[in-house]
């Protein structure tokens, strides 16, 4: 029993990773779909109650612009495709693209900053 404590006492210390790799996926989604300048990755966490991940993330460097991306399977941060929302929608309403980017996406001309870069 005190083994099995430790464990999940261990289990609430150690935060989840998230790669550098996964942060370009999830810009990816984000430049397809919303026409910014910078994204800045704030946090990864997982919430011990919901078991899903939050990722923190600002846009254009504009704390108006700082969301909660809820994500429920490690899964979803492995793939550039597909759909992503940002909320609430009326905060972000001035950045959403008339028309989605389906081709390949260039990041080379967005700011990033990835979590524990300074």
């Amino acid at each position: 029993i005190m083994l099995l404590g430790l464990c999940f006492l261990a289990g609430c210390f150690f935060k989840p990773q998230i790669t550098k790799e996964q942060q370009n996926n999830v810009a990816t989604r984000i430049v397809r779909n919303y026409d910014v300048q910078e994204i800045e990755f704030v946090d990864f966490d997982k919430n011990q109650s919901s078991g899903s991940y939050e990722l923190v993330l600002k846009l254009n460097n504009d704390e108006n612009k700082k969301t909660i991306i809820l994500i429920r399977e490690m899964e979803f941060l492995d793939k550039s495709e597909g759909e992503l929302s940002l909320n609430p929608l009326g905060r972000f309403k001035d950045l959403k693209r008339k028309e989605i980017i389906t081709g390949e996406v260039d990041l080379s001309s967005i700011k990033i900053k990835y979590i524990g870069e300074k």
